[in-house]
């Protein structure tokens, strides 16, 4: 969970060591294909000039696009609804994790997106297990997982993970970063 969402319950849970890291996770700018180019004249520091599209319930998404002040933000719970409205053109652009394609594009039934290329968002906050204080065993579960998170951190084996699978990828280390 992302600790902005843990932090009201902290009294109640175990919260573990980051598995992601706060600044280490970027999602792409996707757009349909035929307006990438154009799009990405129109984004400086912000997103003023763009619309956008995600789900206020993605708490740390929303937040991060609400800090980079779009033009419009709309509302909408299911994901590949939110694609088809930027595949359509309808709106401008929905924050995306990255892929392990080089062309950041996904497509479905009904819709295609891709990264703009050259610009990405950094999400600033961190994820974490969260183990409820209430189970009989949770302290001896927490010292556990976290015995176990920094084995994996020690033997980069998280990063390794994540960028295995596109997640964490060093594709984009050298794009301009917003905000």
């Amino acid at each position: 969970m992302w600790l902005s969402q843990v932090k009201p319950i902290a009294n109640n849970v175990y919260i573990s060591s980051p598995i992601i890291r706060k600044g280490e996770y970027y999602a792409g700018i996707f757009a349909a294909p035929d307006h990438t180019d154009r799009i990405a004249k129109k984004i400086g520091a912000d997103l003023s000039q763009v619309t956008a599209v995600s789900n206020e319930n993605w708490s740390v998404d929303w937040q991060t696009l609400k800090q980079l002040k779009p033009k419009a933000m709309f509302n909408e719970s299911e994901w590949i609804i939110m694609a088809k409205l930027v595949s359509h053109g309808w709106v401008d652009i929905m924050l995306v994790s990255f892929n392990n394609s080089t062309d950041f594009r996904y497509s479905g039934d009904g819709y295609v997106i891709e990264a703009i290329k050259g610009i990405k968002v950094a999400l600033q906050d961190s994820r974490h297990f969260v183990i409820s204080r209430k189970h009989p065993r949770s302290q001896q579960t927490f010292r556990e997982l976290e015995l176990g998170i920094k084995r994996l951190r020690e033997s980069n084996f998280i990063e390794k993970s994540y960028r295995s699978c596109g997640f964490l990828t060093n594709l984009v280390d050298k794009w301009r970063e917003i905000p």
